[in-house]
């Protein structure tokens, strides 16, 4: 394949059936070759009659498709333009090779690695059966029409979507040739309508006049009129048009661009008049006014004399330093208000002039551009005389801050609301009970929970003009609840219409009253239990005695039970023998221990419910925890279904020595963390068997005890608020929430020690006691 291509001759050589030409032809032809300038390339089909062989090209081809013929010579087209499918320039080739007619390929975007243009191919066929391809670079007159096309379309977006009205004419005969959306609007016509209209339609000058303004346009002599334009209403409405020559679509129209300014001169006028009646105004203005250009004073009304004492030649010419008390406040008073009127165009601020006679005036200084557009005509200044005012203002700060002082050095929430119930004065507890420094014309009931009856409450105080209390009210703060004493009282008559509130908290002396009662219960409770432990011993002692003294009827040692038992006849051998096989004395033994048993815990509820004077003792720590098992052992619930006894108990104690406590405050504790673990560990499907785990265990100078169980847990949300009065996770009627509490206050401030609690959620509890084993009363 190469070996042919390389044997194929060049354009302008013999080729096989035609006349041979002369050198002059030839060099002739050569010539046109080389210097036309559309690219030439000479083809020829390849032996399989799939692609075409360069067999010659001319230099504008070399320069349109960036390469040298010498390194092309002899390549295919699919190798030299390696996208010419994506044109369609093969299939066009063998077609006009197949037909014989000249293929005209219209202008494409050809893209390759090597090369990128707009191309226009012309191809046709020799007799030779060589094929030419005729080459014109549009490129640069499809990018010019492009970019013809983007600015038609920008400037037909321009001109349709401008808020502004705009009329295309023709030059030559006046008619309107296009019209946008709001000259539509303006003139009141549709846009067909408009377009059927000629200029002289609308504008009212006569048609030779306007003429001439259409060729003053046309020539740019000028572009700038004042007209008036009949509507098609028939209103006319005065206008300001802007008008120059623009070449659309090689025609030669006028683009007009119309402004409205009817108003404009109507506010002219209006202006005109205000000015005279401004100047009225100024002269007798109660604020004084004057004119000040590079900080000298030029025209100032009577006001501001009558404020100075200085008359208008003597102020006139002079620097404004005149009307300060020193120069430190000429110098601020430019600092500040400098930077304000710059930004803003205006600036205002509190100074003091100083008066001819000396005295001194608080004014509040404002200062204006006389023209925003012409800033070195100067500025326009006011001074309004606020000495009473501010003198005023004073003298009611300090009362308002003595108030304040007197409300917020009383101890409670004081709030000042108006007829509505909204906030106007309250003191620094109102605003930490609100959580707001802001409370004004805030509704109270809205700023304060729990305060639903308020408004009723207001309306009746305001009524009767007598103040109302209301103890106790419960309100719920940071998750907790309170209760607070409520005194409303409507303020006197003469000054603000309203009432004033205060609130001062009780929760604490709401609980030491709960506690009070509490305790009287268990007091009455514990007298109870004594008494009844009392009535209890004496048919108990009865019945341990008797059962004693049976067994001791069949003793054959001693004489009396064998004399009564031969005046009978009896072998007392032989009812022992009986008693025995009938266990009767099993039962009687089991009568004796068991009434000891009740005597212990007789014994124990008579301990536990004396009265502690709070004097301590040495206390054998395993002695207490036992005695109080004993007592819990005796605590059977019918609601919860759990026996104590029924609990495996785990016994971890270490030797300690005894320890300085009050043994009752100890057995209370213990007896309440031992029932609340019982509870927790109350039999169910889903729960192992319950088990409790007492640990004694000393820890440098503190003895430690902890009473662990594996029932159900502490929620985290619950465990940090256990120890807290009144806090309980049982159902209403089933704990008083005092049990923990009471622990928590026995064992820190009875015994300054500590109680703490390690729990998850359905991994049981954990409660530790630590007690100091050396105090001030006791060594070690």
């Amino acid at each position: 394949m190469r070996d042919q291509k390389q044997n194929r001759s060049t354009f302008g050589e013999q080729r096989q059936g035609q006349r041979p030409k002369s050198g002059s032809d030839d060099l002739r032809y050569r010539a046109v070759f080389a210097h036309m300038a559309s690219a030439l390339a000479i083809w020829v089909p390849s032996d399989d009659n799939t692609d075409f062989i360069l067999r010659d090209m001319n230099p504008a081809s070399e320069r349109l498709n960036r390469i040298k013929r010498e390194q092309v010579l002899g390549h295919t087209l699919s190798e030299i333009l390696p996208n010419a499918e994506s044109i369609g320039l093969p299939s066009a080739i063998h077609r006009a090779l197949s037909t014989g007619e000249t293929i005209h390929l219209p202008a494409q975007l050809y893209q390759d690695d090597k090369r990128s243009g707009w191309r226009k191919y012309t191809i046709f066929a020799l007799p030779s059966g060589e094929i030419v391809t005729l080459i014109d670079d549009v490129t640069e007159r499809k990018q010019a029409e492009l970019k013809m096309r983007e600015n038609l379309e920008l400037f037909s977006h321009i001109f349709e979507d401008a808020f502004m009205t705009m009329l295309l004419i023709d030059p030559m005969t006046g008619n309107i040739v296009e019209a946008n959306t709001k000259a539509c609007e303006f003139y009141g016509y549709s846009r067909s309508k408009l377009k059927t209209l000629n200029i002289s339609d609308i504008n009212t000058l006569p048609t030779e006049e306007l003429k001439h303004r259409l060729t003053q346009v046309h020539t740019q002599k000028q572009n700038l009129y004042n007209f008036k334009h009949r509507l098609a209403s028939g209103e006319v409405r005065e206008v300001e048009v802007h008008s120059g020559p623009v070449k659309i679509l090689d025609q030669e129209l006028l683009f007009s661009i119309i402004h409205d300014v009817t108003e404009r001169k109507q506010a002219n006028e209006a202006l005109r008049q205000s000015e005279a009646a401004l100047r009225s105004l100024i002269r007798s203005a109660p604020v004084g006014i004057g004119e000040v250009r590079d900080r000298i004073i030029g025209q100032v009304n009577d006001h501001l004399c009558s404020l100075t004492g200085y008359s208008p030649e003597e102020l006139k010419g002079q620097s404004a330093r005149i009307l300060y008390p020193d120069e430190e406040e000429f110098l601020r008073v430019a600092r500040i208000k400098h930077p304000q009127v710059q930004l803003t165009g205006h600036g205002s601020l509190e100074t003091i002039f100083r008066c001819k006679d000396g005295e001194r005036r608080n004014v509040i200084l404002s200062s204006s551009w006389k023209d925003d557009q012409h800033q070195d005509t100067g500025m326009i200044f006011t001074a309004l005389d606020i000495t009473e005012r501010k003198e005023a203002e004073r003298e009611l700060r300090k009362a308002r801050r003595d108030l304040h002082n007197i409300i917020d050095a009383m101890p409670s929430a004081v709030f000042c609301v108006d007829l509505q119930g909204r906030i106007v004065l309250w003191n620094s507890d109102a605003a930490r009970l609100a959580c707001s420094d802001n409370l004004e014309n805030r509704p109270l009931t809205s700023s304060v929970s729990g305060l639903s009856e308020f408004d009723a409450m207001l309306q009746e105080t305001i009524r009767t003009r007598e103040p109302i209390s209301c103890k106790a009210l419960p309100m719920e703060r940071d998750g907790k609840l309170t209760f607070w004493d409520m005194l409303l009282y409507p303020l006197p008559e003469g000054g603000t219409d309203g009432a004033a509130v205060r609130l001062d908290e009780v929760t604490d002396r709401i609980h030491l009253e709960e506690i009070m009662i509490q305790s009287e219960k268990m007091l009455s409770l514990g007298g109870l239990a004594a008494g009844m432990a009392h009535e209890i011993n004496n048919p108990l002692g009865g019945i341990l005695q008797g059962a004693q003294n049976i067994i001791r009827r069949f003793d054959s040692t001693l004489p009396a039970n064998v004399n009564a038992a031969e005046e009978l006849g009896l072998s007392l051998e032989a009812m022992r023998e009986y008693m025995s096989r009938r266990s009767i004395f099993n039962m009687l033994s089991g009568i004796r221990d068991s009434g000891e048993r009740a005597a212990q815990i007789v014994a124990n509820m008579l301990d536990f419910s004396r009265t502690s004077n709070s004097r301590r003792a040495l206390v054998d720590i395993t002695d207490c925890i036992e005695k109080t098992l004993d007592l819990a052992a005796n605590d059977y619930d019918l609601k919860k279904k759990y026996d104590f006894r029924d609990i495996e108990i785990v016994r971890d104690f270490e030797e300690l020595p005894p320890v300085p406590c009050t043994e009752t405050e100890i057995q209370q504790v213990l007896l309440n963390l031992l029932v609340n673990a019982a509870h927790a560990m109350a039999p169910s499907s889903d729960h192992p068997a319950p088990k409790l785990i007492l640990r004694i265990r000393r820890k440098s100078a503190l003895a430690m005890i902890s009473v662990e169980d594996n029932g159900t847990g502490i929620d985290p949300a619950h465990k940090n608020r256990i120890f807290e009065p009144f806090y309980t996770t049982k159902d209403p009627g089933e704990g008083t929430g005092l049990g923990l509490s009471v622990a928590y206050f026995i064992i820190t401030r009875n015994h300054r020690g500590t109680i703490s609690v390690d729990s998850a959620p359905g991994q049981g509890a954990r409660f530790t006691i630590t007690l100091p084993l050396k105090t001030d009363e006791f060594g070690t």
